[in-house]
């Protein structure tokens, strides 16, 4: 059955993906530790760099707290965690995107 019928429109998302077709991204995963209820700036260093600082995401594994992005640069960004609860060890990926 076809009806009703639901228009589909574009998502933000998508809209991205254009852009992604014409530079390129990198993905990543690194390790985060944390000790007792301190915060923890890391510096990230990409793969390779971009020709201008990109647009970067992070999300977090293992660890409640939250990061911020802080010094993008072409070259790499620092990454700032504020834990809500104790330390421990868990794991951040990042992905980037620009040209």
């Amino acid at each position: 059955m076809l009806s009703p019928r639901v228009r589909i429109s574009s998502v933000p998302l998508a809209l991205k993906a254009e852009e992604l077709l014409a530079g390129r991204f990198e993905i990543d995963t690194r390790p985060l530790t944390v000790i007792s209820n301190s915060s923890v700036t890391v510096r990230v260093s990409f793969n390779r760099a971009f020709n201008s600082p990109p647009q970067v995401m992070v999300s977090f594994g293992g660890l409640p707290g939250v990061g911020t992005v802080k010094n993008l640069t072409a070259q790499g960004f620092d990454l700032e965690f504020h834990p809500s609860q104790g330390g421990g060890v868990g794991a951040f990926t990042y992905l980037a995107f620009g040209d």
